[in-house]
């Protein structure tokens, strides 16, 4: 059967369950990531119950802006289910959220569960088998700047796990390093699988290029001096790459060469 074929022939009843759940966990974590998110703009404390909110606003900001963009995916997905690309996405962020924080904290598979029925509800897991060709044709502005902000990224999330684990300062106390660890890796993340241009793309970019200048500014703003933060010029940086990922998502198929050969190829849309 094919790939639409399959689309097809999966049962309404189980399309409908998976977006009441998607629309359910989305409109949670959007509620939570965007009071977060918030908070490093001062405006309000991230709603955490964290003792020392105002010294830990990066990193409650850093939660926040990934959470959003995770429930901004899950709600494109509640709308048009049949976008595997930000359901690969989700299920990348949540093996990512797993393997950095369970370790350091059990309790966050009380989160974990949360996430988890709306997962096992997707009615097309079988469109995950193509995913290690997604790449073959991808957008090369968005992949060559997400690549390399994936790799500075890594180094700082494996500093972060570093600090996390042998870390005693208030931060480390309270799991703050390896929540931010999972947090930036999701970020990320989000503008490197935008890049396949696999249809939904845009959305996933989209989302990707705000978070990027959300964090940027506020490193280079009002954070720049907190602990975790990018600074000035790391901000700036982050700044750049989201304004590259909104462009290159505004671009759309104009952005798309192929790995296979030389010369622009037109990229699936969406």
């Amino acid at each position: 059967m094919t790939d639409s074929g399959e689309m097809l022939h999966v049962s309404p009843r189980r399309v409908l369950l998976f977006r009441g759940l998607a629309l359910l966990t989305g409109l949670l974590f959007l509620g939570a990531g965007l009071t977060a998110a918030l908070a490093g703009w001062g405006i309000g404390s991230g709603g955490t119950g964290d003792a020392h909110a105002e010294a830990d606003r990066w990193f409650i900001a850093v939660s926040g802006t990934a959470d959003t963009i995770f429930a901004g995916s899950l709600l494109a997905l509640a709308w048009r289910p049949q976008l595997p690309l930000l359901f690969f996405f989700n299920v990348a962020a949540f093996v990512v959220a797993a393997v950095i924080n369970l370790p350091v904290d059990p309790r966050f598979a009380a989160i974990l569960a949360v996430v988890l029925p709306s997962l096992l509800a997707f009615p097309y897991w079988s469109q995950l088998r193509t995913a290690p060709s997604w790449w073959r044709r991808p957008h090369a502005l968005i992949l060559c700047v997400s690549a390399v902000a994936t790799l500075v990224v890594l180094a700082v999330a494996v500093m972060a796990v570093s600090r996390q684990i042998g870390g005693t300062d208030t931060a480390a106390r309270a799991n703050w390093w390896a929540d931010y660890a999972e947090h930036v890796s999701v970020l990320a993340l989000a503008g490197l699988i935008a890049s396949s241009g696999r249809p939904g793309w845009r959305i996933l970019g989209a989302l990707a290029a705000a978070g990027w200048v959300n964090l940027g500014l506020l490193a280079a703003l009002p954070l720049s001096d907190h602990t975790g933060s990018w600074g000035v010029l790391g901000g700036l940086l982050g700044t750049a790459v989201g304004v590259v990922l909104a462009v290159g998502s505004t671009r759309g198929d104009a952005a798309g060469w192929s790995l296979r050969r030389h010369g622009p190829q037109v990229a699936a849309s969406g």
